[in-house]
């Protein structure tokens, strides 16, 4: 379907007004605090230059606290100059937040793949436990300080996305199922479009209903780019979400180089405004691969 002249105009702002400002929000959450260093590190060299000129030529001898001042304004461009360029002198405590969480869903991981004690559970009640304890471990690891919520969806029959797993706290419908469109003009919600095109895919915001496929640009420095923007968004049938921004991350396994068997979408949602930034996108991605991994195992157990 063609769309109209304005309505391609419109999508076209949105797609760049938000392109600027993720680019703004990244540069703040990365490098705010050194630029402000900087700067301020900068101007009082300025500010003192003159004092400064005859203690650095030894025409006058330094008291102690001009030293002080010296050397902290000194440190100060340097750490910022050294941080700038990616010598990090201390982690976040998201990062923190991450690292942990990984350590426990490894181990998790490592048990669930060894199998049921006795017999004790089948495994699918196993893979379900896991996956439930995979979600409340991973909600806390993603977007700093905000509130976040997961659920994972599975593809039954090929045809659409249903919601199996989900936070306890969040406010997502049983009965929630997505669509998986077979072609770019299928309207879908963003889970759906993640499992078609096998990418990582954001909505900043519900309200636009436009989200974006992701691809990782430059690796090793988190950088994530868009070239495709696709609308859509599918309500659930009894409630509707209280949500404003959504990531979803295909789940899948690799069965050679290239290729990947998909299982499902994981979703993670607030109700902030576009909370999500690159290391999230990142740190998402490795979180799918987790899942995946226990949802392999879980198939290979049930062979005969």
């Amino acid at each position: 379907m063609e769309l109209p002249i304005d309505i391609k105009l419109k999508t076209l702002f949105r797609y760049l007004l938000w392109g600027f400002w993720k680019n703004i929000q990244i540069l703040a959450r990365s490098h705010l605090s050194h630029i402000f260093a900087l700067g301020l590190g900068v101007l009082v060299l300025i500010r003192e230059w003159d004092a400064l000129v005859p203690i650095v030529s030894f025409r006058h001898p330094p008291n102690r606290l001009e030293v002080l001042i010296l050397i902290l304004t000194v440190g100060t461009i340097g750490g910022a100059l050294w941080e700038f360029f990616g010598n990090k002198l201390s982690m976040g405590p998201q990062e923190t937040r991450f690292v942990a969480a990984m350590r426990v869903l490894l181990i998790e991981l490592e048990k669930f793949t060894y199998g049921s004690v006795n017999g004790a559970k089948t495994t699918d009640q196993r893979l379900v436990d896991f996956t439930n304890s995979f979600i409340d471990t991973s909600c806390n690891a993603m977007c700093g300080k905000k509130t976040v919520h997961a659920g994972f969806m599975w593809n039954p029959d090929g045809s659409f996305l249903k919601l199996s797993n989900w936070s306890r706290e969040s406010d997502y419908s049983e009965n929630l199922k997505v669509p998986i469109p077979k072609t770019e003009d299928e309207s879908t919600g963003p889970a759906g479009r993640a499992y078609q095109k096998r990418k990582v895919v954001y909505m900043p915001l519900k309200r636009w209903k436009l989200s974006w496929a992701l691809d990782l640009a430059k690796k090793g420095r988190e950088r994530y780019k868009s070239d495709k923007w696709y609308e859509g968004w599918q309500d659930a049938p009894d409630k509707p979400q209280k949500l404003r921004s959504v990531l979803c991350l295909p789940v899948g396994v690799h069965v050679d180089t290239e290729d990947r068997q998909l299982v499902g979408v994981l979703n993670y949602s607030t109700r902030s405004f576009d909370p999500f930034v690159n290391r999230d996108f990142m740190m998402g991605e490795c979180f799918s691969s987790i899942l995946a991994q226990a949802t392999a195992a879980a198939q290979r157990q049930k062979l005969p």
